[in-house]
């Protein structure tokens, strides 16, 4: 195995100068490695549960497309009959408006 070494920088308060010095020190790097092996496991993981997932998922997907549509359809019926609220409110206040227009014309002439 190949060991790579990373240089740190830190700031080191000198006691017997009393001031702040630079200071750069060599580390082992196992970032790598321990990446290397977490991905391998992270791999036989995902594969194990894949593998659950599908044969949990293969009974559920006929149960769960019919909710999807289901609950898709009741979001669009929502979604129209808001928006059918909102055109009738604005129909309304055009009438409110037209007629208090009427009125200050009246006034006026």
């Amino acid at each position: 195995m190949q060991v790579n070494y990373k240089t740190i920088s830190s700031m080191e308060f000198d006691v017997l100068s009393g001031t702040y010095k630079k200071v750069d020190k060599e580390v082992e790097d196992t970032s790598g490695a321990l990446f290397a092996n977490l991905f391998e496991a992270g791999k036989e993981e995902k594969t194990e549960a894949k593998e659950a997932l599908q044969t949990s998922s293969n009974t559920a997907s006929s149960s769960s497309n019919s909710l999807f549509d289901n609950l898709a359809s009741n979001v669009q019926t929502l979604r129209f009959r808001q928006n059918e609220n909102e055109v009738l409110k604005a129909q309304e206040e055009l009438k409110n408006a037209d007629s208090n227009l009427n009125d200050l014309l009246s006034l006026v002439s």
